[in-house]
């Protein structure tokens, strides 16, 4: 149970970075297309 919490946790986190990066970079190609 622990393990399997631990994993969410990374998971969780591990997703929400991924989010930063594609926003980040929808940002950088916005700017670079105006």
């Amino acid at each position: 149970m622990a393990s399997a919490l631990s994993i969410d946790n990374m998971n969780r986190r591990n997703g929400w970075l991924h989010v930063m990066t594609n926003s980040n970079h929808y940002k950088n190609v916005m700017c670079t297309n105006l």
